[in-house]
């Protein structure tokens, strides 16, 4: 038997298992399944393009956000071969030119490689330059080993990105609109993309794993959660969702 024909039978249990499995749970008065149609009426989803989830809510209230996130992913310096990392924050860029309201242009000393507030340098006026997120470009930030041999897990954001200075900015979304209203409701903290490149392929791509990866509110009324995440998938956070259970 030819290791495609192995491959096929494995995946063909393995979906009978989970459908399996899935039809048991349906049944179970404290499952997901059973308790959804009577909870949920209307499920909304919100996608914030283009920015990470700890970009937006890394500071909202329970979330494994900001508070996690310092001195867990050191970035590589491709220039070195990758021999060596990245300790300062690079001066951001608008466009093709340095963005000289951000240090070390605007005089004060370099940013270290942690993340920092965007607020702090722009305000809510002014615009930044923007940040690629290109379907092959996106797999050599996470280093996948697929265009070029792999060197670690998602320590490539900053020496491949267009603007390696704003990889690493966040902004406070928690207290605007959408902010609020995710906290009236329930914001995935780990929902994780499931394909590369731009937003419509990973809505499209997405979509049958949202029920995993959120969690689910018993009561739209009460702060009583319950987690259904099972796993991240080992991919990256680069959009973010919220469910609304009215």
């Amino acid at each position: 038997m030819t290791s495609a024909a192995i491959s096929l039978l494995t995946a063909a249990a393995m979906f009978d298992a989970r459908a399996a499995a899935k039809s048991n749970s349906a049944n179970q008065p404290d499952s997901f399944d059973y308790q959804l149609p009577s909870k949920v009426n209307h499920i909304l989803v919100i996608y914030q393009e283009n920015w990470g989830f700890d970009s937006l809510y890394g500071q909202f209230p329970g979330v494994n956000g900001l508070q996690n996130a310092f001195d867990t992913l050191p970035q590589k310096d491709k220039s070195s071969g990758y021999n060596s990392y990245i300790y300062q924050t690079p001066q951001p860029t608008n466009g093709t030119s340095p963005y000289l309201r951000f240090p070390p242009g605007n005089g004060q000393p370099a940013l270290p490689l942690i993340p920092y507030d965007l607020t702090k340098f722009v305000a809510d006026t002014h615009k930044t330059g923007d940040i690629m997120h290109r379907f092959y470009h996106e797999q050599l930030q996470i280093d996948n080993g697929v265009l070029e041999p792999a060197n670690g897990s998602m320590d490539k954001f900053v020496t491949w990105s267009d603007n390696p200075g704003l990889v690493l900015r966040h902004l406070g979304a928690t207290g605007l609109p959408e902010g609020k209203l995710a906290q009236q409701y329930t914001i995935c903290g780990n929902f994780f993309h499931s394909a590369y490149g731009a937003l419509s392929s990973i809505i499209i791509s997405s979509l049958p794993l949202l029920r995993r990866t959120c969690s689910f509110a018993r009561d739209s009324k009460s702060e009583t959660r319950e987690s259904v995440a099972e796993s991240n998938f080992g991919l990256t956070s680069e959009a973010s969702a919220e469910i609304t259970a009215t």
